[in-house]
């Protein structure tokens, strides 16, 4: 193939030969012969153009992660499978429960990352500010968890809580975040008021509650441990991050709407864990190999892409809104130019030429 500028003598009909110079739009043609093989060639690009516009953005298994770790209320869990020999399996553990604040307005609520079923992983303090009494909550679905498996890791976890306080009440101050790492013992010796004051809590009104949520923390995050089922010992520090919320200053005896949800990667029966971070032995979702050799590679992959840990409800809504709006936007914009630029590079028309075709291809 190659292309020059020239001019075309056709002769159709057995008519005297007669030259036209081409139009100077057309002074650089591509001269493409009539064979099945530059027809296949045309269709294989037409055929990789059309697949380069269908893309699905949201389609593999670090982007289905990275949604369960931004909203786990709102996502599934999903099977990572790197780093295990065996079949996993995925499980939610799930908790509502409706609790008063105390009568000087106060609330606080924080979850460790296992489910407890041994040792309680949810706490949460309604006996003053000053209080350092603290209730233990249960997963209502812990025993059929612990009865199903034997390790697990966590893919996602999160907490929320929202106060009931009535629209031209005094909404009192939400304080939320998650503690870069903790230990049972150390939260629960202490009150309300050291459980709000470290940096890592933000605070808002209270008006539409708060959403907060674990990131790994360290290597030992991503492997499959059996206290991440039976719960963490009392001094045992966490290697997520820990979710609390916090209200004060509510009407007294507000009612509080708390929900605390725990996505799991788990093996069931009694086999223990084979770890082998040299290989991509996936057991996931993904029908195509991975390009990650181990979850913490993974993970720093989607890093950029988390939301706050902790934001107001509304906020959230709205972050969440904006990410896919831009998202989609991007996408719509990246595949319009694709289309223009298509267009606009390779202009073809066909010419009859006896009983086959001479396409010219117009270069820009």
């Amino acid at each position: 193939m190659s292309t020059s500028s020239v001019t075309v003598t056709t002769n159709p009909k057995g008519n005297k030969s007669r030259r036209r110079n081409l139009p100077q739009r057309a002074a650089k043609v591509r001269v493409v012969a009539n064979t099945n093989t530059q027809r296949s060639i045309r269709r294989r690009r037409r055929a990789t153009r059309s697949s380069n516009l269908t893309l699905n953005p949201s389609s593999t298994v670090e982007d289905k992660w990275l949604k369960c770790l931004n909203d786990p209320f709102e996502n599934g869990p999903v099977k990572l499978g790197i780093g295990t020999l065996v079949p996993t399996f995925t499980a939610t553990a799930y908790s509502r429960v409706t609790v008063n604040a105390n009568a000087d307005g106060s609330f606080a609520l924080f979850c460790y990352p296992a489910v407890g079923t041994t040792n309680r992983s949810i706490w949460y303090n309604n006996s003053g500010f000053a209080s350092t009494t603290w209730t233990g909550a249960a997963f209502i679905n812990e025993a059929t968890i612990a009865a199903s498996f034997h390790e697990a890791r966590i893919i996602g976890y999160g907490i929320r809580a929202l106060p009931l306080v009535a629209a031209t009440a005094v909404p009192g101050l939400c304080y939320s975040g998650a503690y870069p790492t903790a230990y049972v013992a150390g939260l629960t010796g202490g009150n309300i008021g050291a459980a709000q004051s470290p940096t890592c809590m933000s605070m808002s009104l209270a008006t539409n509650g708060a959403v907060a949520t674990g990131r790994p923390q360290d290597p030992n995050s991503f492997i499959f441990y059996g206290p991440n089922i039976t719960g963490p010992t009392s001094s045992t520090n966490s290697d997520w991050s820990v979710p609390s919320i916090i209200f004060t200053g509510l009407p007294a005896s507000t009612p509080i709407i708390c929900e605390i949800i725990m996505h799991l990667e788990c093996m069931a029966g009694t086999t223990e864990s084979l770890v082998n971070m040299a290989q991509d032995l996936r057991t996931g979702e993904s029908s195509v190999p991975s390009r990650f050799q181990t979850v913490e590679s993974m993970f720093n992959y989607i890093r950029p892409r988390l939301l706050p840990e902790s934001v107001a409800n509304f906020a959230l809504e709205n972050l969440r809104n904006l990410g896919s709006n831009l998202a989609r936007g991007a996408f719509n914009l990246s595949a319009q130019y694709l289309t223009n630029s298509l267009n606009q590079r390779a202009r073809r028309r066909n010419r009859q030429v006896d009983n086959g075709y001479l396409m010219i291809e117009e270069v820009d």
